[in-house]
């Protein structure tokens, strides 16, 4: 039976959980559990709150859905006060254990993609603990006492935990912290791929209104990501459903995290979750009878929603380079017309189609490349839906920080499979990333344009 001083603290939890706005159907907000540690009596508690104090952070641990879902089930932290210990529970009162807080809801079936909440307990020390997804208690006498649900697993403090794949000269790094989005590029000793935050990589995102960022599913994770914006405890990577490879292709799928949680009612330890999801297959050394490396790359968007009426922009592929890559070009592959954007990209700012006709060719491109054109990075398209559709950026402010600074340059390639947005269901987009010298990186392009591609 539940106690009245615990029903009353079990009601200020629900309402506690329910204070902020639920977001759009579309959207799922997420609570980001860590789990922290008090030394002085060997304690670990989980805690959904960056802005909790007490006792060591051990990191990220798991996300669970802030609101009842179907098949999921309340999950609380209770305490026992004799023994200074905590508890997460699936129950409100356990082994004299008093409620403390509701911490959110665990999925009740396990997939694929979702790990078990487990809990272990050692006798010795009193500690009832929640194991990391890779962890083993069982070496330091703990017991697996009970499978409370499942979460979607995390990783702790790391900002990254890299999947890598390598072909021919190039290899490249998916981060599973981060949707499984591309963090690292290299070729002959240089690495291209800014990962300054989760914005700042190779990978797909997608908007959905005219007001930018507000409805912005994005592969890699939200504005809260690392190692440029908050510390890795807190970062707000999307949950992977699989990264995984098949010879020298990469295949990856994530449900994205919305770009900015508090338009949908989240925060910087409330996450928001896209319903739909992200799928990429990446294939390396994919054509090698050209000057440069071609990489065929296939995007998918999975749209649960009704279809998308207004302005929908689609990001095929978004590629922040590093600063150095500061020479940026358009190619017109039909008519073999390679032109110097450098000067008329503005910086902070982007420069595309319809204002520009030079990215807009039937068949070609946009390339950054080093000052010294050693080092290009080119993305290669013909259109097949009525119009092509690049973009140049340029970020260039001598921003210090970040594991390769903030200062980086871009290009993207923008999709949409029918006009005016991409409907509901399974959208896919084809376009060939080209990594090279800049005269590799244009031939490779002028002779896939005559090869039919």
């Amino acid at each position: 039976m539940i106690s009245k001083l615990n029903r009353a603290v079990l009601f200020a939890a629900i309402v506690s959980l329910f204070q902020v706005e639920v977001g759009a159907s579309d959207n799922i907000i997420l609570n980001l559990l860590t789990r922290r540690y008090i030394a002085s009596h060997t304690d670990h508690y989980l805690s959904q709150q960056a802005t909790e104090t007490v006792g060591i952070q051990e990191g990220q641990i798991f996300y669970v859905p802030y609101s009842n879902l179907s098949d999921t089930a309340p999950l609380y932290e209770l305490y026992h006060n004799d023994h200074a210990d905590h508890m997460t529970s699936r129950s409100t009162d356990e082994s004299d254990y008093h409620l403390k807080k509701a911490l959110g809801y665990a999925f009740t079936t396990g997939q694929s993609y979702l790990s078990p909440i487990r809990r272990w307990y050692r006798a010795t020390y009193g500690d009832r603990m929640i194991a990391f997804n890779e962890e083993d208690p069982g070496w330091f006498g703990y017991s697996l006492e009970a499978v409370l649900g499942y979460g979607f697993p995390r990783f702790g403090k790391r900002c990254e935990t890299n999947f890598v794949l390598s072909s021919g000269d190039v290899t490249i790094k998916a981060n599973k912290q981060a949707g499984g989005a591309i963090s690292e590029l290299s070729w002959n000793g240089k690495q291209f791929i800014n990962n300054y935050d989760y914005g700042r990589q190779i990978q797909i995102a997608f908007n959905f209104t005219n007001t930018a960022e507000y409805d912005n599913p994005t592969e890699a994770g939200s504005v809260y990501g690392c190692p440029g914006i908050v510390d890795a405890p807190y970062a707000q990577g999307s949950p992977i459903v699989y990264v995984t490879a098949s010879g020298p292709t990469l295949l990856t799928k994530t449900h994205p995290l919305q770009w900015q949680p508090e338009n949908w009612g989240g925060g910087p330890d409330r996450p928001v979750m896209w319903k739909g999801t992200i799928e990429k297959s990446v294939t390396l050394n994919y054509d090698t009878k050209y000057s440069a490396h071609v990489i065929k790359w296939v995007s998918t968007l999975n749209v649960p929603a009704e279809d998308v009426t207004g302005s929908g922009d689609w990001e095929l592929v978004a590629a922040y380079l590093t600063s150095d890559f500061n020479k940026q070009y358009s190619f017109d592959a039909q008519h073999d017309v390679l032109t110097d954007k450098s000067d008329v990209v503005p910086n902070n700012d982007c420069r595309g189609a319809p204002e520009d006709e030079d990215y807009r060719p039937d068949s070609g491109g946009v390339i950054n490349a080093t000052a010294d054109s050693n080092y290009a990075l080119g993305v290669y398209r013909t259109r097949t839906d009525g119009h092509n559709h690049f973009v140049h950026c340029k970020f260039l402010n001598s921003h210090g920080g970040g594991k390769y600074g903030a200062d980086a340059t871009k290009w993207s390639v923008m999709g949409r499979e029918s006009m005016p947005g991409v409907r509901a269901g399974v959208n896919t987009g084809v376009v060939y990333l080209i990594v090279g010298t800049l005269d590799d990186v244009v031939d490779t392009m002028r002779g896939m344009y005559l090869d039919g591609y």
